[in-house]
């Protein structure tokens, strides 16, 4: 194996590590629904969201509320996994009080 194989193998384990690390999407924007939900976009930092997964809404580290994700927009397309450095919308029911800035998390993920 040469230097180039085994660069490429680092790099490759660092990028299944940040896969495995708790989802966790920052707030940059928060939208109103019509049926009562909310969207939020954001860049996901690390882990994966998938449709259904229960996210929890953290404000300066602390829970202020929980949501269920019932759709993942990427690119102007329905997806139901994200996956981390995307761009993504998050349609939200059991709206809380999500606003920019927030931290949503995977419940029970430490």
């Amino acid at each position: 194996m040469n230097s180039t194989d085994s660069d490429a193998e680092e790099r490759f384990d660092r990028y299944i590590e940040i896969l495995r690390k708790v989802p966790t999407l920052v707030v940059d924007d928060r939208f109103e629904i019509s049926n009562g939900g909310i969207a939020v976009t954001g860049v996901l930092l690390s882990g994966t969201i998938r449709t259904g997964d229960r996210l929890g809404v953290y404000r300066q580290s602390q829970l202020i509320g929980e949501a269920t994700v019932i759709g993942i927009e990427l690119n102007r397309k329905l997806v139901s996994e994200a996956f981390p450095t995307e761009s993504i919308g998050l349609l939200l029911r059991q709206p809380s009080n999500a606003n920019a800035g927030d931290t949503l998390r995977r419940i029970g993920d430490q």
